[in-house]
């Protein structure tokens, strides 16, 4: 899996980003050409008023993201332009805990009913409400994961891929800025943009990857800038900053 996770407060960024610090190369690995973008809203807060509302904010992030000029940023990766595959409700409890082994099961059933449609470049997003633990295992959203991609082969042995994003808010996840919808949207952004360039980080051949920071394409910006720092807005969304080869800088958008 691939976690975006905010750095301690007390550990110091790295210095000034360099071009041939910050590049990453391919390794042949798959890239998502058209990727298309499929939230999973797990939980009844999802059907109140409230959720319903960060429900549609987020909706129409995933509507736009793919044609966005933030997601543009990965045309230098071979990643093409991407899309919204529609989004479905799981009305249960509000589960307390939420692990990866949860995820996958939960994506399986998701595409046995018909409720997701099956695409070979889905990645299905798990979107957890607030107050879920999201558990990695070895670290969860209480000490400051945000999320994590991955992937795992179906019964023919085809990949099916997965994010899951915490509900950041206060103490739990990544609180950039106070704002829970800007909050999903700068994971999201972060996950899809490594799911798009690295789907197989955990299950096979690595795509894009930087080797000499031992990291994928989004966790540079996580790591290296401060948390106000690392995000900004493209078309009223909030997104995270992506670091570009051919710019040589992060940014929001292309120059």
């Amino acid at each position: 899996m691939a976690q975006i996770m905010f750095r301690p407060k007390d550990m110091q960024p790295f210095a000034p980003a360099r071009t041939n610090q910050n590049n990453v190369t391919f390794h042949g690995g798959r890239v998502l050409d058209a990727p298309v973008y499929t939230p999973i809203y797990l939980g009844k807060y999802w059907t109140t008023a409230q959720g319903q509302a960060d429900k549609a904010h987020n909706d129409a992030f995933a509507q736009e993201y793919g044609t966005s000029a933030h997601e543009s940023i990965l045309k230098q990766y071979n990643v093409g332009q991407g899309s919204f595959g529609g989004s479905s409700v799981v009305n249960v409890a509000n589960p307390s805990r939420v692990t990866e082994d949860d995820v996958q099961k939960l994506v399986k059933q998701q595409l046995a009913s018909g409720a997701v449609k099956p695409n070979a470049q889905g990645v299905y997003t798990v979107v957890l409400p607030p107050g879920t633990i999201l558990d990695a295992g070895d670290v969860t959203s209480e000490d400051g994961l945000g999320g994590f991609h991955g992937s795992y082969n179906d019964a023919g042995g085809k990949k099916v891929y997965y994010a899951v994003i915490a509900y950041s808010k206060g103490n739990n996840g990544i609180d950039f800025d106070g704002n829970a919808q800007d909050n999903i949207s700068i994971t999201e952004s972060h996950e899809w943009d490594e799911a798009a360039t690295d789907p197989d980080v955990n299950n096979g051949t690595l795509g894009w990857y930087n080797d000499k920071l031992n990291m994928e394409l989004s966790d540079e910006a996580i790591s290296q800038l401060s948390l106000s720092d690392a995000f900004g807005t493209d078309n009223g969304f909030v997104v995270q900053k992506e670091w570009s080869n051919k710019d040589g800088q992060f940014e929001v958008t292309p120059k």
